[in-house]
């Protein structure tokens, strides 16, 4: 797969994460969220859209620990040292 074609198959499949949740097939939509987990990094942001809906997928079903085992980057934050958020 190229760069475009990963980086649009995370995004594409962190959206269709609520019609595998409201269509009631979490199992098939973690099943195509942890394939597209495997494929390389190209997009953090793509990347961690697919973490966030494949965990959520799992805590729908119960499975706590699958989800915990999902490892989300932390956010990026403009708070300074004291914890305040900056202005920009």
């Amino acid at each position: 797969m190229v760069r475009g074609d990963v980086e649009a198959a995370q995004r594409l499949g962190s959206m269709l994460a609520r019609f595998w949740q409201m269509g009631h097939y979490p199992q098939e939509g973690r099943t195509y969220l942890t394939e597209l987990l495997r494929l390389p990094v190209v997009s953090q942001a793509a990347r961690a859209l697919v973490q966030v809906e494949a965990g959520l997928l799992a805590v729908y079903q119960a499975d706590f620990a699958a989800a915990h085992e999902i490892k989300i980057p932390e956010r990026r934050s403009s708070a300074g040292s004291d914890g305040r958020r900056r202005l920009r």
